[in-house]
């Protein structure tokens, strides 16, 4: 067991805390402990899987939907010199 100091009023509020919940000091401690690292390891991830991937498909074609066959024929032709 370690003793530690704080602040008299975080001291105040953290009692008032477990006392409101019924439960001892150490557990709102540990909970909050826990919170913080869980809230920590969030942090250090992307926001979602497809902000993982942004700036993938960065390239100069617009609308590849209208222009499929185009693109494709001009692609093909730069990279290999022929459009066939």
């Amino acid at each position: 067991m370690v003793n530690i100091s704080l602040p008299d009023d975080v001291a105040q509020a953290l009692t008032e805390l477990a006392e409101t919940q019924h439960r001892p000091i150490a557990d709102v401690v540990a909970e909050m402990l826990n919170l913080y690292k869980h809230e920590e390891i969030q942090q250090s991830l992307p926001d979602s899987a497809f902000e993982s991937i942004i700036g993938v498909f960065d390239d100069d074609i617009t609308d590849l939907s209208t222009t499929t066959r185009e693109t494709l024929q001009q692609v093909i032709q730069d990279k290999y010199g022929r459009s066939d």
